[in-house]
């Protein structure tokens, strides 16, 4: 099989980097759902999450952008990140964030509706 490279060079076509527009990240694999159609195979018997270190470094990154970008936050089911309220606190607090973007399957938000009234 081709490396990606040669396909590109086959076909007279060069790779090239744009600007950064949107920032997305992806907390953890946890879901109360489990959808047969989901891309990242999330579910309730999937623990793997974002620690509270990746997240904080995810802001150092947005914040010493030369520009303004969009956070979008996904998942399995975000809302099931322990840090996410606080991280999405303090995103809205830069100068460079757009909009932040939360991908949400609104049924876990039955139960918590007032945690995220704010946002």
């Amino acid at each position: 099989m081709a490396h990606f490279a040669e396909t590109l060079k086959k076909h007279n076509i060069e790779l090239k980097k744009k600007e950064i527009e949107t920032l997305q990240i992806n907390v953890g694999y946890n879901c109360n759902l489990h959808c047969s159609h989901c891309h990242v195979d999330a579910g309730i018997n999937r623990n793997e999450s974002i620690s509270k270190k990746v997240l904080d470094d995810c802001l150092k990154f947005i914040k010493n952008l030369n520009k303004k970008i969009d956070v979008d936050i996904t998942g399995g089911a975000p809302e099931n990140c322990m840090f996410l309220s606080k991280f999405i606190e303090d995103a809205r607090k830069l100068k460079n964030v757009n909009r932040i973007i939360l991908r949400s399957n609104l049924a876990i938000l039955e139960n918590k509706k007032e945690a995220y009234r704010s946002f």
